[in-house]
């Protein structure tokens, strides 16, 4: 049998691997609730934090991917992990909350309301575009992670290619297709160009859009910062502003 070394050669390099996915189409799958580990990395491990985990599959490849539901002690995961109840003074799940900025995520991208219960199961199968946006900052939580030094970021939905239960995608929107701006009060959209416009003053050779969502998570209103992410991280809307010029990533001053 010859040994066969690996070769030097750039045209031969590879992909490194390792790193997070991000802003790419792709299909989830076994939604389930899980008391997990949050500091241990690969598969899930048993613990007692309370977290959403799925598969996710792009390109060939696939993901885990979890969400933090909040403290452990308010949150009881069904045997099946399709489900959670609530316990203590809980009433429903927090929308500051790695899931809660998710599921708002996944309406602000064209997920109807009303097929979304109490079953998370019910999201296997949905295709999908995802995004990672920067976790807010909660202070005074101190909470481990797999991969120390990382930057925090929330795996969300920008568009809804197919719904679990549509057997191909709608016909004149292929995937990949541009995802229309959300539709979203005036107060909202004031308050999101206002933090744009304060950070292009500070940065009038631009600033990469990624960074907006930074700035966006930083200073929104709590109560509107999944909506106000989601309007942020949509190229659509972007281009459609007066106020500044949007290409390739980047916002600058007209």
């Amino acid at each position: 049998m010859t040994e066969e070394f690996v070769s030097l050669n750039p045209e031969t390099f590879t992909d490194g691997g390792g790193g997070l996915v991000n802003d790419v189409d792709g299909e989830f799958s076994n939604f389930r609730f899980m008391n997990i580990n949050p500091s241990a990395a690969g598969e899930p491990v048993p613990g007692d934090a309370p977290y959403l985990v799925a598969d996710f599959t792009a390109e060939g490849e696939s993901y885990g991917l979890r969400w933090a539901c909040g403290g452990a002690a308010n949150w009881e995961v069904a045997a099946d992990g399709k489900k959670m109840k609530a316990k203590g003074t809980q009433k429903g799940i927090n929308k500051g909350s790695n899931l809660g900025i998710f599921l708002a995520s996944l309406y602000n991208a064209g997920f109807p309301k009303d097929k979304l219960g109490d079953d998370i199961s019910i999201l296997d199968g949905l295709q999908a575009h995802l995004i990672r946006v920067p976790e807010p900052e909660r202070k005074g939580l101190n909470r481990p992670s797999a991969q120390p030094g990382r930057e925090r970021t929330i795996p969300t939905i920008s568009r809804v290619i197919k719904l679990p239960w549509e057997k191909a995608a709608a016909k004149g929107k292929p995937a990949g297709a541009k995802a229309k701006a959300p539709a979203a009060s005036e107060a909202l959209e004031s308050e999101v160009v206002g933090i744009i416009l304060t950070a292009l003053a500070d940065n009038p050779e631009g600033i990469a859009k990624k960074d907006i969502i930074k700035n966006v998570v930083a200073q929104a209103e709590s109560a509107n910062r999944g909506a106000a992410m989601q309007m942020a991280n949509n190229d659509t809307w972007l281009k459609g502003r007066t106020e500044w010029a949007y290409d390739n990533g980047v916002v600058k001053m007209p």
